[in-house]
C-alpha cells in the first residue's frame, strides 16, 4: 500500500500494532508506531488509545500517561490545519477519563476531559458526543449524578445532540436513585429527540413509572409517542392501561384504547380479557366492547378523531353494505335506505363509526 504511494492508514497500522501488543511484542509495536509517524498524513490518536489501554492492563501508568502526553507533542508529520485538530480521536480521551474514575480520581477525570488542546501553539479540540458519552455514563455509574448533568448541559451548549446512551444513561440512573420524576422528564426529552425508542427500553420505562405511581404522568408521553412512526408496540399500551385501570382511570384508558383503534394497533388476548372485567365491573361494558370490536383483527377499522367515518385497506363503504346483507337494499345503495330499514334510528349525520356497531350488533339477528 505505502509502496503505491498512499498515505499511512492509522487504523490498518493500529490493528498490526494491538496484534503485537497481544503478543507481548512491544518492541515490534513501537517500531510500526515510529514508522506511522514518519508516513501518516491525518492522526486521529487511535493508535495512542491502544498503547495507553495495554499499558494500563500491564499496571505501567507512567507509560499511559506519556503516551498521551505524546497526542500534543506535534511528533507526527501533519499539515497544520490537522494537528491537534478535530481529527484527534475521542476515544484516547476516553482511555484516560476511564482510567481517572477507576482510581476514583473525578476531579483529574474532569480535568484530562476538559483539557484537550489546551497547550501552546495547539487547537483547540472538540469533544464529540461519543466523548460526553463515556465520561456521563461513568459519572452516573459512580452515582456523580450533579457532575453528569452539567456535563449534558455543557454539551448542549456546543450545538452537539445528545444519542440515545446518553438518554437510557440518565433515565436509568434517576430510576436507581428514585428520581421518578427526574426519570419521567429526561423520558419525554428522549421521545421529543426524534430518537427511536425500542420496545424493550419503553416498557422498562413505563413500567417502572407505573410502579412509581406515576401512571397518569404515562398518558401524553405515549400519546406523543403514538403520533409518530413506528407507532408504539401493543405490550406497551397494555402495560399504561391496565397501571390506569388498576388506578381507576378509566377515561384515559379508554382514550388509550380508543388511539389502538385509530393507529390499527392490535389488542393483545391479556389486555382484552382485562379490560372487558375491569370496565365490566364499572358498568361501562357496552363502552369498551365497541372499541375492541372495531380493533378486531381483519376488520380493517379505522376511527378518525373527528369527522365523517373511513375505512383503512381496500374496503368501502359500499363493500361494508353488500357485506351486511345485499338482499336487503334496492339498488343503487344509499344511506338514505340503511337509516329507513333501521327502526328506531339511533343516530344522526353525520354517521359514526360506532353507531355503525351498535346498530350492527342489534340487528345481527336479521342477517
Amino acid at each position: 500500500m505505502l509502496n503505491k504511494g498512499h498515505g499511512a492508514d492509522s487504523l490498518v497500522y493500529n490493528n498490526l500494532i494491538s496484534g503485537f501488543l497481544n503478543l507481548e511484542n512491544e518492541a515490534k509495536a513501537i517500531e510500526l508506531f515510529d514508522e506511522l509517524k514518519e508516513r501518516c498524513l491525518v492522526y486521529d490518536g487511535v493508535v495512542n488509545g491502544t498503547f495507553m489501554d495495554w499499558y494500563f492492563t500491564k499496571g505501567r501508568e507512567k507509560c499511559a500517561m506519556d503516551s498521551y502526553k505524546s497526542l500534543f507533542d506535534r511528533q507526527f508529520r501533519m499539515t497544520p490545519v490537522t494537528c491537534n485538530a478535530p481529527a484527534v480521536n475521542s476515544d484516547s480521551f476516553s482511555v484516560m477519563v476511564n482510567e481517572c474514575v477507576k482510581l476514583g480520581k473525578f476531579t483529574e477525570a474532569i480535568e484530562v476531559f476538559k483539557k484537550v488542546g489546551k497547550k501552546q501553539g495547539s487547537k483547540p479540540f472538540a469533544m464529540d458526543v461519543a466523548g460526553y458519552n463515556n465520561i456521563i455514563a461513568r459519572f452516573c455509574e459512580n452515582g456523580l449524578l450533579s457532575e453528569a448533568e452539567q456535563l449534558f448541559g455543557e454539551l448542549s451548549t456546543k450545538s452537539l445532540t445528545p444519542d440515545v446512551n446518553i438518554y437510557r444513561t440518565f433515565i436509568e440512573a434517576y430510576f436507581g436513585v428514585e428520581r421518578a420524576d427526574d426519570a419521567l422528564q429526561m423520558f419525554n426529552r428522549f421521545v421529543d429527540s426524534g430518537l427511536r425508542v425500542i420496545v424493550s427500553f419503553a416498557n422498562k420505562v413505563f413500567d417502572e413509572l407505573v410502579n412509581k405511581g406515576k401512571v397518569g404522568e404515562c398518558v401524553p408521553v405515549l400519546t406523543k409517542m403514538g403520533e409518530k412512526d413506528p407507532k408504539p408496540d401493543p405490550t406497551t399500551y397494555e402495560i399504561v392501561i391496565k397501571g390506569l385501570c388498576k388506578e381507576r382511570l378509566f377515561d384515559a384508558s379508554r382514550d388509550l384504547m380508543g388511539q389502538m383503534v385509530r393507529y390499527n394497533i392490535g389488542v393483545t388476548p391479556s389486555l382484552r380479557e382485562f379490560v372487558v372485567e375491569a370496565f365490566g365491573k364499572e358498568g361501562r361494558s357496552e363502552e369498551i366492547e365497541r372499541l375492541l370490536e372495531a380493533n378486531r383483527p381483519g376488520f380493517g377499522a379505522y376511527w378518525p378523531p373527528s369527522g365523517p367515518p373511513r375505512m383503512a385497506g381496500p374496503l368501502e363503504w359500499q363493500g361494508l353494505l353488500k357485506w351486511l346483507d345485499p338482499l336487503k337494499w334496492q339498488n343503487p345503495l344509499k344511506w338514505q335506505d340503511l337509516l329507513e330499514w333501521q327502526n328506531p334510528p339511533v343516530w344522526q349525520n353525520p354517521l359514526e363509526w360506532k353507531n355503525l356497531l351498535r346498530w350492527q350488533d342489534r340487528h345481527r339477528h336479521n342477517f
